[in-house]
């Protein structure tokens, strides 16, 4: 019996932690996608910019020229 109890707590304690090892992964895999969107926002910021400055557009002309995604476009103005 105390042999089935010990059992019980090891696959209890195995589960909690594969639990605990898919969350972490998981964060970290939306953590990745977070920093390359950040820097996809970041780098299409800059090339606006320098076209702005470099060929006196506009900043919605600039993202034109360039097809910046409507769903980033807020971030960059």
């Amino acid at each position: 019996m105390e042999k089935e109890i010990d059992q019980e707590v090891m696959d209890m304690c195995n589960f909690r932690d594969f639990i605990e090892q898919r969350g972490i992964e998981q964060s970290l895999l939306q953590g990745k996608a977070e920093g390359k969107v950040e820097g996809k926002v970041e780098a299409t910021f800059l090339h606006v910019k320098k076209l702005v400055q470099r060929i006196n557009v506009s900043a919605m002309d600039a993202m034109n020229i360039l097809d910046v995604e409507d769903d980033i476009r807020p971030a960059i103005l």
